[in-house]
């Protein structure tokens, strides 16, 4: 995607499952991923590393002192969803399996970069309300 747009995107990985970290707030873009059970990461040390890193992002959001982008993904959002208080999570009846689509609204359709998730994957709960 940075070459295509002519950008030097530089990345950085950091050991969020066994270790806990997370990034400092010198990036422009986040992309937070756990491959983790949102249900049962309720309450957890990670999550509450996690719910520290937010408290941080939105401190610097609400002083408007830079952009700071995140997009929470897999894991991320259902534990977003409840940091904000934004909505529910809760356990499936049944174990939902495959690539769900995701319906674009038409102001996005031009704007769309990175292609599109063919991993199947499995979700044993949902976000509600």
């Amino acid at each position: 995607m940075g070459r295509i747009n002519g950008l030097d995107l530089r990345t950085n990985e950091f050991e969020v499952r066994l270790g806990h970290k997370v990034p400092d707030l010198s990036y422009d873009v986040y992309s937070p991923a756990r491959d983790r059970k949102p249900l049962e990461s309720k309450s957890s040390e990670w999550e509450r590393h996690y719910f520290d890193w937010l408290a941080s992002l939105e401190n610097i959001w609400e002083q408007g002192r830079a952009a700071k982008h995140v997009l929470f993904i897999c894991h991320s959002f259902p534990a977003a969803c409840r940091y904000f208080e934004i909505a529910g999570i809760t356990r499936r009846k049944s174990t939902a399996f495959g690539v769900f689509p995701v319906h674009l609204q038409e102001v996005w359709k031009e704007r769309a970069h990175l292609p599109a998730c063919t991993t199947p994957s499995t979700r044993d709960s949902r976000i509600t309300r």
